[in-house]
């Protein structure tokens, strides 16, 4: 149970009356009656133990990756290339950020983030992905303006998605509450230029938050066929169905994914490899397995080498590797100890690899 509204800081006080007010303007269109309505269901539901809701995803929406032009200082469609691509043994780095989109500044949140990546990779990055959840308007813009962006990446938005929802299946209330049709944030993928894609799509889940999963295929290039790449590295990022009662979207969503990065989905070229990162909001600790179920079957890159021993701390001492032991990557936004958990993550299947990206945390710990 969170805390009263009374003990909280000054700033966590100011965030949770935007959220509030953007929540009553989400439903501000409807009349007294479907208001009336809505607060029913969704007393009912938050009353409701989350049981299982199985998947069934619409098909693929293409999408066209942007690239900068530099003469005209706009984003232009990127043209099919053959130049560029991931060769086999080389090393791919793959970052994850979600951006929390409800902060009281995305945009010099996002601007922060991109400066601290730029500093990570140089000036020139070469072979980088970074996935964002929690992208919004203002971080959009941010994003699009920065020189670091423009001179080095692909993007596969540079505008929030047009609604994928309107002829999902189901007769849920929540499918059709009109705010879900355009949600207020939305994931991105960063490529950097030498990689290029092959493909890049969204694939909607059956949800009430206006989640879906964003895959980017990179080309694999080999010695003696580098103009002709037939192979991919398929990469998805995702922002599972988040909160309590999103316990029983969050299984099926997960096994949709895996069905994707395994290439299940005919396209140009023939993955050999998936991966996804994202916010996969593991808020109870059963959900730190979901990836092993049958349907899933994925692996963690978390356990891909023994987790670093938890400190032992003495009462009211501050755990000062704030929280790498357990791979806590949420919950130092705010001031307290309350929700510190491990929610992203990196499941990945097929021909790959992992090796840990080793890099000193904020001394603060506000991370994201």
């Amino acid at each position: 149970m969170s805390p009263p509204l009374v003990n909280l800081s000054p700033a966590l006080t100011r965030f949770a009356s935007k959220k509030f007010f953007r929540c009553i303007s989400s439903i501000s269109h409807f009349t007294p009656a479907e208001r009336q309505l809505f607060f029913e269901h969704s007393t009912r539901k938050a009353r409701t133990f989350p049981r299982p809701i199985p998947q069934k995803p619409s098909g693929p929406r293409f999408l066209q990756p942007h690239i900068h032009h530099p003469e005209s200082s706009t984003w232009i469609t990127l043209e099919k290339s053959s130049q560029g691509g991931l060769e086999r043994n080389h090393v791919l780095k793959v970052i994850s950020w979600n951006l929390f989109w409800s902060g009281l500044d995305p945009a010099a949140q996002a601007s922060a983030a991109l400066e601290h990546l730029r500093t990570r990779f140089g000036d020139v990055p070469r072979h980088l992905v970074l996935m964002l959840q929690e992208v919004c308007l203002e971080s959009l813009r941010a994003i699009l303006e920065n020189f670091w962006v423009q001179r080095n990446f692909i993007l596969s938005d540079v505008r929030p998605p047009d609604s994928l929802y309107t002829d999902m299946p189901g007769e849920s209330f929540i499918l059709k509450r009109l705010e879900w049709e355009a949600a207020p944030y939305f994931t991105l993928m960063m490529v950097s230029r030498d990689l290029t894609t092959v493909d890049c799509f969204r694939v909607p889940f059956g949800t009430g938050m206006g989640r879906d999963a964003l895959v980017v295929d990179v080309p694999v290039l080999t010695p003696k066929k580098r103009n002709q790449a037939v192979e991919s590295v398929r990469l998805c990022t995702t922002h599972l169905e988040s909160l309590w009662e999103g316990k029983a979207l969050r299984p099926g969503q997960l096994a949709s994914i895996s069905a994707l990065i395994k290439g299940t989905l005919i396209t140009k070229s023939k993955p050999i490899a998936g991966l996804v990162g994202g916010d996969m909001n593991a808020i109870e600790p059963s959900e730190h397995e979901f990836h092993k179920a049958k349907d899933v079957n994925l692996k963690d890159v978390w356990e891909d080498v023994p987790a670093p021993s938890v400190p032992a701390l003495k009462p009211f001492q501050k755990d000062l590797s704030y929280g790498r032991a357990r791979g806590n990557t949420w919950g130092y936004q705010i001031d307290g100890p309350r929700g510190r958990k491990r929610l992203d993550k990196f499941l990945y299947t097929g021909s790959m690899e992992t090796v840990a990206l080793r890099e000193p945390q904020d001394v603060t710990g506000k991370l994201g």
